[in-house]
């Protein structure tokens, strides 16, 4: 078809193609979560500015698609989105002469949520107390719960997560899948043991500080169903298709994580155990291999008692080396990671 010409010679289709791509850009620009959801726009929210935790007082992401995750020691995690402040394990009030995370479970005071991995003192010791202090509801698989009824804590705050429940939230939902905690080697063990000696990491403890030690160690659960019942992953799915996966002991895999992965093609950001050492490496590949994660963010390589801090170097290289395309990110405590969740940039923090 020909279009009649302006009167400065063009054809309208030459006038009107250039207004069209104007127009576009125009809407992609002006559309919700993308001209403020570049990588200056996560460095400039406050939240992605500050170490204060949003539960102790932070304030939360004005970009409704910004998730801000933080990284508060051994397996514990602090996810902000939206209104919603997710805990990932309960342990602040942490033993002597482990290193100092800056934030104790009193100044906390906005949770709604807190999904722990399993009993253990080091993953649920203070999920009580923060519960009590904030109304957090607290879930986990049956040896988590039945702790949690020892110890007093309301039926109305606890949620048994075998595997399977769901749970709401604004603009995003979290899936409890049953893991399996770790089983190591005595002789693997032994030689922790060895090097733990070797560098006198609890040697000539003060009386208080056995004290202190003893009191801590014995808040949680040594229930052996823990290793085949009472393991829990969850899986966060945002509205927006984006997601997260969080595991807290280093395996072997489990049917109901392989069945996840035959539902989704890959997740966004894998939270993962990593315990050091060659067979610390081979427990956390077998993750990022099923779960094929764009982001891995390490967990459960700090010091706490009875092991040495695990340097991430060989397993992000091993990462490296077979996942090309896989981000590793290993912050230090309380540093922001934020994340838009639409665009999936990413910014680190301080």
């Amino acid at each position: 078809m020909n279009l009649p010409r302006t009167r400065d010679g063009l054809s309208w289709r030459n006038r009107l193609v250039p207004a069209l791509v104007l127009l576009l850009l125009v809407c992609v620009l002006a559309a919700p979560g993308v001209a403020q959801n570049g990588a200056k726009a996560l460095a400039d929210e406050p939240a992605c500015q500050t170490l204060t935790l949003a539960a102790a007082g932070a304030p939360a992401p004005k970009d409704p698609s910004v998730m801000v995750l933080r990284w508060t020691g051994v397996s514990n995690f602090e996810l902000a989105y939206r209104d919603a402040v997710i805990l990932l394990d309960a342990y602040y009030d942490r033993p002597p002469r482990m290193h100092p995370i800056g934030v104790t479970r009193e100044e906390l005071k906005k949770v709604n949520a807190i999904f722990i991995g399993h009993a253990h003192s080091d993953h649920i010791s203070d999920a009580p107390f923060i519960s009590e202090r904030t109304g957090a509801f607290v879930a986990g698989g049956p040896p988590t719960v039945e702790y949690l009824q020892k110890v007093g804590v309301p039926e109305q705050r606890i949620k048994m997560a075998k595997g399977g429940e769901i749970f709401k939230f604004n603009g995003f939902e979290v899936r409890a899948i049953l893991g399996h905690h770790n089983v190591i080697p005595r002789e693997y063990q032994a030689r922790i043991m060895e090097a733990r000696r070797l560098v006198s990491l609890d040697r000539d403890l003060t009386e208080t500080e056995k004290r202190s030690t003893t009191e801590v160690n014995a808040r949680g659960s040594s229930d052996p169903r823990i290793i085949t019942e009472g393991t829990i992953g969850y899986f966060f799915q945002f509205d927006n298709g984006f997601n997260v996966m969080y595991v807290n002991s280093p395996g072997p895999t489990t049917d109901a994580q392989q069945q996840l992965m035959r539902q989704i093609p890959a997740i966004d950001v894998g939270i993962l155990p990593y315990t050091g050492g060659d067979m610390g490496i081979d427990l956390t590949m077998a993750f990022v291999r099923l779960f094929r994660p764009r982001i891995v963010v390490p967990g459960h390589h700090d010091m706490f008692p009875g092991k040495l801090d695990m340097p991430t170097v060989p397993l992000f290289t091993a990462i490296r080396d077979e996942f090309p395309k896989t981000k590793t990110v290993a912050p230090l405590y309380r540093t922001p990671v934020c994340i838009n969740t639409s665009t999936k940039e990413v910014f680190v923090g301080q």
